[in-house]
């Protein structure tokens, strides 16, 4: 025979619910209405710290490419605008026609850009020169 872990005789008396205990249909949909206000509550601030973690990633990403770009000795200043700063600047004296259509056409650049979240990239000389493009959802 196995023996309980407790002598049975102390447990307490489960009695029924006595009427006042009872939750009524008022205590159960204010109840839900607060499971309702908080799940909202948690979704704004998990919106709100995902669109965090995206600027931070974002910023990480531009610290890469300006380190990149001054390993291979080329002067590139870019800047991040926007209130989510979801668009990108590049400024750079070797950009022109040729070196834009290649880096639009033959590579993917504009793809990574996007894939972080970037909805606009411009492209500058120090021409004044600006070619400006929108990047299409994913």
């Amino acid at each position: 025979m196995v023996k309980p872990y407790t002598n049975v005789g102390n447990l307490p008396e489960i009695r029924p619910l006595s009427r006042k205990f009872i939750p009524t249909k008022a205590s159960a949909k204010g109840l839900l209405h607060k499971a309702i206000l908080k799940e909202r509550h948690i979704e704004h601030v998990c919106i709100h710290i995902t669109n965090q973690l995206m600027v931070k990633q974002r910023e990480m990403l531009v610290n890469e490419l300006e380190q990149y770009y001054i390993n291979r000795s080329i002067l590139v200043d870019i800047e991040l605008s926007g209130p989510d700063k979801t668009a990108i600047k590049l400024m750079c004296s070797l950009f022109h026609d040729a070196s834009i259509g290649r880096i639009a056409d033959e590579t993917n650049f504009f793809i990574h850009l996007r894939k972080a979240g970037f909805k606009r990239v411009v492209l500058e000389d120090n021409d004044n020169n600006i070619w400006t493009y929108r990047l299409g959802k994913l």
